[in-house]
């Protein structure tokens, strides 16, 4: 309950930077370049089969403390998102809700020894409008950064 609120202010606050956040890709205002470098890699995997960097962002992220991110997505479009958490967490979320708070999927990764610090999720939404992303990470750090990426398979000419 507490998690909808505080995704429901999110999108509230967000609504006003939702067209600048989905239109380009931008640098939120978090540096560090090795998962930097590691973004560019995963990016550069999906870029070869046919899809674009819509949105890509560093993020300013506290340990268990959700960030939202809200998106405006097209239907039926092809979406893969990248999640990169720190190489230090122990575990990354990445949650997925509808406009109207229905979470549509749960993914985690408990990094470490069998697991990497990044989550894939493809997704092809049913619907026109905003979605909402909580981006979570367990860290033992008070501050950290984390990456979050938008792509878009290309449509064949």
């Amino acid at each position: 309950m507490r998690l909808l609120l505080r995704i429901t202010l999110a999108v509230l606050l967000c609504l006003q930077t939702v067209a600048a956040f989905s239109q380009s890709a931008q640098q939120i205002g978090c540096v560090e370049p090795v998962l930097r470098q590691q973004a560019r890699e995963l990016q550069q995997q999906f870029i070869e089969q046919g899809f674009t960097v819509s949105c890509d962002a560093m993020i300013h992220m506290s340990s268990n403390e959700p960030f939202p991110v809200v998106v405006e997505l097209q239907k039926g479009v092809f979406y893969q998102f990248i999640f990169i958490g720190n190489t230090r967490a122990q575990k990354l979320t990445l949650e997925l809700y509808d406009n109207d708070q229905k979470r549509l999927a749960l993914k985690t990764s408990h990094t470490g020894k069998d697991e990497a610090n990044y989550i894939f999720f493809s997704f092809v939404p049913e619907k026109s409008g905003p979605y909402v992303f909580a981006l979570t990470q367990k860290v033992k750090q008070k501050a950290f950064c984390g990456s979050f990426t938008i792509m878009e398979l290309k449509e064949k000419k």
